[in-house]
């Protein structure tokens, strides 16, 4: 038929399901996704032989199917049985019916009942390509365990596609996250002089910093190992996943990558492995050059 407009006035009925249904693969993706609707199609388990799936919008392969708010399906699952273990599948069928002339298209909840054994397995289902004209295809929504006589859990089997309200949240946050020159404040540390900053990008801070002695007139050698904390805490809503730092000193211009860690205040700890002596004064110290990874 070659190219054709959709959304155009042609004077007569033109645009079909598979137009909407491909236009909203192109926007939602071609999977199979239940949209953050109503109640997502929410499961209760109301008896041993009921489960009651509550409203909710799903997207499968473009086609949009829906439970209208405050409306439900109750879906009967069959008895068990004793000494046993079944999973059944509820799954929202899509069906195209091609012996028509217009091929009429329907979705409904069904049933997949599974077989009963010392272990349970999911029984099989139908699994199409709509957008290349399947006639027919199972969306599962949920595993029903039976454990014996009982329904002992209802697993949720679908994924959630966003809305564009949470991905522009999401896609603010990470661009403002990513800005250079975010600074995390540096805490000071009892005795000592810190000077530096600290500037998270994404996931990832990196620190760059100077340590000395506050009092003038003092000197302390650094131990081997010596530790401090570095007042730089993890960033509010991350958690440490790794961290190194690398460590040059005036004294002994030695280049290393050590381990870090976190203490319970939050606050990352770090040690300088020292090989040759080095000193702190109100004027002379060490540098740190540091970086960490959160989640």
């Amino acid at each position: 038929m070659g190219a054709y407009i959709v959304t155009g006035l042609k004077g007569q009925e033109h645009v079909t399901s598979a137009d909407d249904g491909a236009f909203n693969a192109g926007i939602v993706g071609t999977g199979k996704y239940v949209m953050k609707t109503a109640e997502q199609f929410a499961a209760e388990i109301v008896s041993n032989n009921i489960v009651r799936i509550k409203s909710g919008d799903l997207v499968n392969q473009g086609r949009h199917i829906r439970i209208e708010v405050n409306d439900y399906e109750d879906m009967t699952i069959e008895n068990g049985a004793q000494s046993v273990k079944r999973n059944d599948l509820i799954v929202m069928r899509y069906k195209k019916d091609t012996s028509t002339t217009i091929e009429l298209e329907s979705a409904e909840l069904v049933v997949i009942k599974g077989t009963a054994g010392a272990t349970a397995t999911d029984p099989t289902y139908t699994s199409g390509d709509i957008l290349a004209g399947a006639t027919q295809d199972d969306f599962p929504l949920y595993r029903v365990s039976l454990n014996g006589l009982n329904i002992e859990k209802v697993t949720p089997l679908f994924s959630t596609v966003p809305n564009l309200n949470e991905l522009n949240t999401k896609l603010t946050t990470f661009i403002n996250d990513m800005q250079v020159g975010k600074w995390v404040n540096i805490t000071p540390i009892d005795g000592y002089l810190v000077e530096g900053s600290c500037i998270q990008m994404g996931k990832i801070v990196f620190c760059n910093f100077f340590v000395k002695l506050k009092q003038t007139g003092t000197i302390l050698k650094l131990e081997h190992n010596w530790r401090m904390v570095t007042g730089f805490p993890v960033p509010n809503g991350f958690m440490l996943v790794s961290g190194v730092h690398s460590r040059q000193s005036g004294a002994d211009g030695l280049s290393v990558i050590i381990p870090a860690t976190i203490n319970s205040d939050g606050n990352l700890v770090t040690y300088y492995p020292q090989t040759n002596e080095v000193y702190l004064t109100s004027t002379s110290g060490v540098s740190f050059t540091f970086a960490y990874v959160c989640k």
